[in-house]
């Protein structure tokens, strides 16, 4: 690796530390909010990607968990929790989701950067991943050199994989277990 990949490569690294080590996540109240609630999760683009990568990790835990707009979605009631992924937390459709799940009585969990959102507005447990863009915030000290909402979605990842190992750990999970609902038509 030439030196000018290496210097980008632990940028990228800095930058995900400084915002991981300056977070305040209440993963206890998260898992409280989680644990024996049928889930339902959505996100747009890149970030609706990593959101059902965490969908699926939560069925590998034994949960059952819809994406919605996924054709085998079923209706949601008010003991059902919607977990959304948004960077600046003002994607229409996804709002439009909020909206109505509150309108249901549905807690929603929101992973933003953008807290004072329209989608926050809904949301009962607001986790503010901390990575803003150009477009959230011109003057915040903690802007990303990378394109895009890159770091939102590299924090996203580490925070749900950081919840994924402490629901492990709450619920007694081994690696054998998920492994046995790991995808086997491969």
């Amino acid at each position: 690796m030439n030196s000018e990949n290496k210097f980008i490569l632990l940028k990228i690294l800095q930058e995900i530390e400084f915002n991981l080590k300056n977070s305040n996540i209440d993963f206890e109240g998260l898992i409280e909010m989680i644990i024996n609630k049928r889930i339902f999760i959505t996100g747009a683009g890149r970030t609706g990607l990593i959101m059902k990568s965490f969908g699926i990790r939560l069925m590998q835990l034994g949960f059952d968990v819809f994406f919605i707009g996924d054709t085998n979605t079923p209706s949601t009631s008010i003991h059902d929790l919607l977990i959304i992924g948004s960077n600046s937390g003002e994607t229409t459709s996804i709002s439009a989701v909020a909206r109505k799940s509150k309108k249901i009585g549905i807690n929603i969990i929101l992973f933003t950067s953008n807290e004072v959102s329209t989608i926050a507005k809904y949301a009962k447990k607001i986790i503010s991943v901390g990575a803003k863009t150009k477009e959230l915030e011109e003057d915040s000290s903690n802007k990303s050199f990378q394109p895009m909402s890159n770091l939102f979605e590299q924090n996203l990842i580490i925070i749900l994989d950081t919840l994924t190992i402490l629901l492990m750990e709450k619920m007694g999970i081994k690696q054998d277990e998920l492994h046995s609902r790991h995808a086997n038509l491969e």
